[in-house]
């Protein structure tokens, strides 16, 4: 499990109340998914034994000292069709992972990078 300003369910999206778990939406309500990526970097490594340590996330839009590079913000929704109230989650009440693979150009990745407003 993971805070609900990192990982959340909710139903029907927007300003919808967040869940720790995977929750049953009524059936005209979309069950949502929120994933929000680290934003904060330490500037050394690319990757670390855990594949975590390297990144952190800012608190009030500020990075932490041990991560100071600021790098734009992924967040993936994922919106699930609505289903009949006897649907199951299969994968448990934490059911969900996201892993984040850079295959952009770096060129054209840098220019639209730099136009940022952080």
């Amino acid at each position: 499990p993971q805070p609900k300003g990192i990982v959340s369910w909710s139903c029907g999206g927007g300003a919808s109340k967040k869940f720790a778990v995977v929750i049953a939406c009524s059936q005209d309500s979309v069950l949502v998914f929120n994933l929000r990526f680290p934003n904060c970097w330490n500037g050394k490594m690319t990757d670390s034994p855990d594949h975590k340590r390297h990144m952190a996330y800012s608190t009030r839009g500020a990075c932490p000292e041990s991560h100071p590079v600021r790098i734009p913000t992924i967040t993936v929704l994922f919106i699930y069709s609505p289903t009949t109230k006897f649907a199951r989650p299969a994968s448990g009440k934490f059911g969900s992972h996201g892993d984040f693979m850079n295959g952009w150009d770096q060129v054209l990745l840098g220019k639209l990078v730099s136009g940022l407003n952080y």
